[in-house]
């Protein structure tokens, strides 16, 4: 396999992260060390005590305990003059946290600086901050103990639109439009998943498949990556 190679499905245009447990590029099956397989020079590290299960079928995923757990990368995955961005993660929730389910944060770089996604503890809220002001939007179809597929796209007409296991749950907001920036908040090294910045918000579950992209990605595409990839996720 050549590393950096992208080894699923996927939609390769505009990719500018891909982190892919199941891909030797973004883990080598060993250590505290993960890449990203678009760009081998953001490195990325475990905090605390980070799992990943290296027996199939159960390889693609880290594990995050709630409590302390995150992973970390050397750099940040936007800039702060970027208008229009893709996240998608698929997660397993496995319990409820001590505040908030942390999903991304810092991914944008600006003094102070924070662009974060958190799911609320019943798993019918997504609080997300794209461009310095913070949103909380009711979402549906949430569960524990199920592989989830979120997307979380940005464009500088439009606002910002979520996707939940291909289904777009609320519009376009309106409102997270202008350039992605930060608000106040603890200064990190890079962009971390599993953990929201402060440290009572982390992630009590699985995460696995995450991708950036520096545009929007349509419905159909979206659809597409779900596709892609479902069948790791038992759908």
């Amino acid at each position: 396999m050549k590393f950096g190679s992208i080894t699923t499905g996927i939609i390769a245009d505009g990719l500018t992260f891909n982190l892919d447990a199941t891909n030797r590029a973004s883990y080598p099956k060993k250590g505290t060390t993960v890449f990203d397989t678009t760009d081998l020079n953001l490195t990325g590290s475990f905090i605390n005590d980070v799992e990943y299960n290296s027996t199939p079928p159960n390889n693609f995923q880290f594990g995050l305990d709630g409590i302390d757990d995150y992973i970390q990368f050397n750099g940040r995955l936007t800039t702060y003059n970027q208008t229009d961005i893709t996240l998608s993660f698929w997660v397993r929730f496995l319990g409820a946290p001590n505040s908030y389910h942390a999903l991304c944060n810092e991914i944008a770089y600006r003094n102070p600086r924070r662009s974060r996604i958190l799911i609320d503890p019943n798993l019918n809220q997504i609080v997300y901050t794209v461009n310095g002001n913070q949103k909380v939007r009711s979402i549906s179809g949430l569960s524990l103990n199920t592989w989830h597929n979120i997307v979380l796209v940005k464009n500088n007409l439009d606002g910002a639109k979520c996707f939940i296991d291909k289904v777009d749950q609320f519009g376009w907001d309106g409102e997270s439009t202008g350039f992605i920036q930060g608000t106040t908040g603890p200064l990190l090294p890079g962009t971390v998943f599993g953990l929201g910045a402060e440290s009572v918000y982390y992630l009590n579950g699985n995460i696995a498949n995450i991708q950036v992209y520096n545009r929007v990605l349509s419905s159909n595409e979206v659809l597409h990556n779900y596709n892609a990839l479902k069948g790791r996720f038992g759908y």
